[in-house]
Formats: structure tokens, C-alpha cells, sequence
């Protein structure tokens, strides 16, 4: 792509062996290297070094041998530097930069791996401006163009990247998923009335691997995962209308993998989750102090509140904040105890200065009268003024949301004194459909707003991948809202916070406005959402041997709050790249993500 052109081939190192790219570092930084190689005491190395970065810095302020965009990368090159030889940033992660990179140019035994490595190697290049990431030459024949001749060459780049994931909208799409539910309704033996009549799905829920089998093609992992969900009663099941989103007839899982990942529990997870529900039984998990309706609400920000009537999802829910209590995955609908909302409305009631619930835990599996006493007992608050329902059911179960439902929803929307929505969680294009639309629009036109929130995964962050999804939201009528990222105790499923940022400014950036408005938001601990977009809340104070790099976030409300900050160990980049590589993603595309902090 245009926008990702390199300057000098010869500067990308395209290694897999960390002796080469150490030699690579000593190239290109001879007196960097020099200093670290000395025989002296490491303090005093320490001293050199910030002296040398503090040179380095007075050079780049006072002469012109960079422009002006090589010299701000080399700023934040230059500040990451410092941190990573900071005995502050070394104390609090236990490791140090120093110390197993001077083993490194030493040839010395170190535990470091090719991550680490590249990320030396790219934060040196950056602090020299010798990124590469800078446009062609002035004289090139792009830049010779009118500008609406390099404007049309990038927005149909923008559009090739797109195409590469299809969406539940387009003709080709649609045509097989008909033909997957004809022969569904063939199996059970059903009309398409009963195939529409969301009870019937709920009756149906498919749990059993044989008789998952006999639908569609699973891999060794997919079986083995649903016999260990099913054997530790884990929640998991799958509505024969999500089952025929599926590529059924095609075991390549090209591009139904983000489906696949959410119909059938990876086989990672299954096993976290079992170590999950194993020290549940040894470890109280709950504050013994808490009351229990503190246990059934959450409240992190001043005006908002979650709260979860019910432990059970739609789905298994692969980022759930905590899955081991979720007592059903559809289907065996259990009742609902009244008296654990009665004591909930009690607190509300008390709690005036919440005036936003967002109810979690997907209460529209429920029956009409059901959702009807929750929502009816929040309304009745008078300080009450948002009801947000949390729920996948327009991305797995669409014919949930009948005209009753939503004429049920819609009647408590009052203009100028209280607002209800839906908070979805469409997670890829694929997912997009003409069903979800159909319910979609009902909703919009009785005033009822639909919003997104996405997580990123390795299953949606290809290039122009979460691009695709929001504009497919925006067609049929769903506002993109967060994009957030994925649970801590997920890392095969996590993606780089860099990828997080380079996606936002390089991909996200590009769309029209109205297609654009989520933002990539981090959730922290103790602390709540933290915007990427503003690098004053968080830094990268080190990078560890494994080449994971170390975050500190600070809360956006410290002015108001005493708080601790929080550290955070990301993903290494180079192996989500090897696994993006796997997936048939050409590493060089997605070069820049090392420049981004």
C-alpha cells in the first residue's frame, strides 16, 4: 500500500535468528553498542547511555538532517529508550534491558528471544529516523499527482484490503446460507415457520458433538473442546440459526473463522476455564464483606452501574468478565430469582446519583413478561434516566427480537426523560446479516438505538478487518461504539495494544467519519476504560526477555481519585506477526506496528 511504502528495502530485517539481528544491531549502532559492550561497572554504563541519548537528543533539536515526522517518531523512540534503562521501570518489572542486551553483544548465554531483539533493533532505527515509513520521493510519480489522483489510488487500495472479508450482506453469502438452513430444516424435519420461531431454536440448542458432526467438518481441537465443556459443564451451545453461519460444506475455515471461535470454544480456553472452575472450589471468590446485591452490581464510574440479573450468556461468551459462574449457555432456561432483583432495585433506588443501569448477563433469552418486571422495576426510578441491555441475540438468535419484544422495549423509551438501547457485540463482517438488519431496523424505527462493542482478537485484526465490520454495522443501522481489548487470561486470543493504535490511525482513520465513531479502548483493573488514542494515560516503560512489552496506565481520574497505577504485560509482537504469517498475512504490511507505542 501506498501509505505503508518503505523507502530502503535494505533496512527490514527478515530473520528468524536473533544472532543475526543482534548483528544487525551492532551495524547500524556502532557507538551505542560500544558503550554497552564496555568493561565497566553497569551503572556507569547506564550514565553513558543517557548521556549519549541526551546528545542524541540536542543533535535531532538543532539541526535539520531529519523532517519533521522522522523527528517526532524519533522523540517517542527516544522516551521509550529511556525508560527501558530506567532502574525505577527495571525494579518494578524485575528486568532489565540492560543487563541481557550487553550479554547479548557480549555473545554471552541470555534468555532473550527474536522479539526482544527486533524490538532494539526498531526502536534504534526509529530514535535515527531510519524507519523507512516516510512517502516516496518528491519526484516520484505519486506524489507528482493531482491530489484527487492519490486520493482515488488510496480509497480503492482501502477497498481491495476490504474485499478480502466478505459479509453476511453479500449475494454469494447469502445464496449458502440458505442452502445451509434448507438443509438444517432437512435434518430436524421442520417448516421454515418453526425454523423462525426462536423457541423452537432455544429447544434445539446443539450441544451433543456427534450430532455437531453430522452438520459440519471439526477440527481434532474442536472436538476435543466440546467434550471437555461438556464433561466439566461448561456452558456451551449453538442455535441451529448461528450453526448455518457457518461454512459447512467447507472445512478450510477461511472465512468463517471468527464464527467458528465463538460457536465452538477453543480448546485453550476450555482448559483455563476448567483451572477457573477448579479453584472455585478451593477459593472464595467473592469479597466475603460484599452484600449480595454488591455481587450482582458493579459500579466503576460515578453516574453508571452493571447489573447482571441472571449468571448466563446466550452463548458461551470467549471474553466474559467472569465466565466460570455462567450457569447456561440458551436453552434450559432457569427461573429467575425475584427476590435477588428486588434487593438490586433496593440499591438503586438508594443510590441516586447512578442515573445509567446496563443490564448484563443477555436477559432477552428470556420471555417477554420476564424482561418486562426487570425493566419495569428500573423504570419506576425516577433518577433512572438509561437503560442499556447488554445482549448477542441480533448476531445469534435475530428471530429473538419479535414485534412484541420491541414494541416491549420501545415503551419505555421516553424522548427527553429516558432512553433504552441495546449494546450488541458484533464481532466480524461474516456476522453481519440480513436477519440481524431485518431486526435491527425494527428496533431504529421505534426509537430504540442499537449500539457495538467489539473486541479485538487474532480472529479481526487483520488489515482493514474491523474496518469491514464497521461499515457493515453502519448499513443495517448499528452504531460502532468501543472496540475494547481482549481479557488478560485470553493471550492466544489477544491482540498487541500497537496493533490496537496502528489500526485506529492507519486503517480506521481512512473511513468516513460516520463509520469511524468507536473508539479503541483498553479496560483496566481498579481503574476502567483508558483511550489509546491518548498516549498521556499510558507508557512503555520496558521490554521483557520473551519480548513482551510492559505498560504502565495511568487513571484518567487521578485528579479526582487516589489511585495506583497499573502494569500490564502485552503480547509480543513479533509472535502475534508469526501467527498473522500462519493465517496467510504478509508480515511487511504490517511493518509499522513496531513504531507505535
Amino acid at each position: 500500500m501506498v501509505i505503508f511504502d518503505i523507502e530502503k528495502e535494505d533496512i527490514v530485517v527478515d530473520s528468524d535468528r536473533i544472532e543475526e539481528v543482534i548483528q544487525q544491531i551492532q551495524k547500524e549502532n556502532p557507538g551505542f553498542c560500544q558503550i554497552i559492550m564496555k568493561d565497566i561497572d553497569e551503572e556507569q554504563i547506564r550514565k553513558e547511555i543517557y548521556q549519549y541519548f541526551f546528545h542524541f537528543e540536542l543533535h535531532c533539536l538543532e539541526s535539520c538532517y531529519m523532517n519533521s515526522l522522522q523527528r517526532h517518531r524519533s522523540q517517542q523512540a527516544l522516551h521509550v529508550l529511556k525508560n527501558l534503562f530506567s532502574p525505577r521501570h527495571e525494579s518494578l518489572t524485575h528486568f532489565s534491558v540492560l543487563s541481557n542486551l550487553k550479554k547479548c553483544l557480549d555473545h554471552r548465554h541470555t534468555e532473550v528471544s527474536l522479539s526482544f531483539a527486533y524490538e532494539i533493533l526498531f526502536l534504534l532505527r526509529a530514535l535515527k529516523g531510519k524507519t523507512g515509513l516516510e512517502q516516496k520521493e518528491e519526484n516520484s510519480p505519486i506524489a507528482t499527482r493531482p491530489e484527487w489522483g492519490r486520493l482515488d489510488e488510496l480509497s480503492q487500495e482501502v477497498k481491495t484490503w476490504m474485499k478480502r472479508y466478505p459479509s453476511g450482506l453479500d449475494y454469494q453469502v447469502i445464496k449458502q446460507r440458505k442452502q445451509n438452513q434448507e438443509m438444517i430444516k432437512s435434518m430436524f424435519g421442520i417448516t421454515d415457520k418453526e425454523w423462525k420461531d426462536w423457541n423452537w431454536q432455544c429447544q434445539h440448542v446443539i450441544r451433543d458433538l456427534k450430532e455437531l458432526e453430522s452438520f459440519t467438518k471439526l477440527t481434532e481441537k474442536e472436538k476435543e473442546s466440546i467434550l471437555l465443556a461438556n464433561e466439566h459443564q461448561i456452558p456451551f451451545g449453538i442455535t441451529p440459526y448461528y450453526l448455518s453461519l457457518l461454512d459447512l460444506s467447507d472445512s478450510s475455515i477461511k472465512y468463517d473463522h471468527a464464527i467458528r471461535n465463538h460457536a465452538f470454544p477453543p480448546l485453550h480456553y476450555i482448559q483455563r476455564l476448567i483451572e477457573m472452575k477448579k479453584r472455585q472450589n478451593t477459593e472464595p471468590l467473592n469479597n466475603p464483606k460484599q452484600t449480595p446485591e454488591e455481587i450482582s452490581i458493579r459500579r466503576g464510574y460515578p453516574m453508571i452501574a452493571i447489573f447482571r440479573p441472571i449468571p448466563t450468556h446466550t452463548q458461551y461468551c470467549l471474553y466474559g468478565e467472569r465466565n466460570w459462574e455462567m450457569n447456561d449457555a440458551l436453552g434450559k432456561k432457569k427461573p429467575v430469582q425475584m427476590d435477588k432483583i428486588d434487593r438490586a432495585v433496593r440499591w438503586f433506588e438508594k443510590h441516586t446519583e447512578v442515573t445509567e443501569v446496563l443490564i448484563a448477563g443477555d436477559i432477552l433469552i428470556f420471555d417477554d413478561d420476564i424482561i418486562e418486571e426487570i425493566l419495569s422495576r428500573l423504570a419506576d426510578i425516577s433518577h433512572i434516566q438509561r437503560i442499556r441491555v447488554s445482549t448477542r441475540i441480533p448476531v445469534i438468535l435475530p428471530n429473538r427480537i419479535t414485534d412484541s419484544l420491541v414494541h416491549l422495549l420501545s415503551s419505555y423509551q421516553i424522548s427527553g426523560r429516558r432512553e433504552i438501547s441495546l449494546m450488541t457485540h458484533f464481532e466480524h463482517a461474516y456476522e453481519v446479516t440480513l436477519e440481524a438488519m431485518e431486526v435491527v431496523q425494527k428496533l431504529r424505527k421505534a426509537g430504540v438505538h442499537v449500539y457495538n462493542q467489539s473486541i479485538y482478537t487474532i480472529d479481526n485484526s487483520r488489515r482493514f478487518e474491523m474496518s469491514a465490520l464497521r461499515k457493515q454495522l453502519r448499513l443495517i443501522g448499528v452504531d460502532p461504539y468501543y472496540s475494547f481489548n481482549a481479557k488478560k487470561d485470553t493471550p492466544e486470543e489477544r491482540v498487541p495494544i500497537a496493533r490496537m493504535i496502528q489500526e485506529q490511525n492507519e486503517e480506521s482513520r481512512l473511513a468516513p467519519g460516520i463509520d469511524r465513531e468507536d473508539e479503541a479502548v483498553f479496560n483496566i483493573p481498579g481503574i476502567g476504560k483508558n483511550y489509546l488514542r491518548a498516549s498521556q494515560e499510558h507508557e512503555l516503560i520496558m521490554i521483557l526477555a520473551d519480548g513482551s512489552r510492559i505498560y504502565e496506565f495511568y487513571p484518567s481520574d487521578a485528579h479526582l481519585f487516589r489511585q495506583k497505577t497499573f502494569l500490564y504485560r502485552d503480547v509480543p509482537i513479533y509472535t502475534f506477526l508469526k501467527e498473522l504469517e500462519k493465517r496467510g498475512e504478509r508480515i511487511k504490511d504490517y511493518r509499522s506496528i513496531w513504531y507505535y507505542y
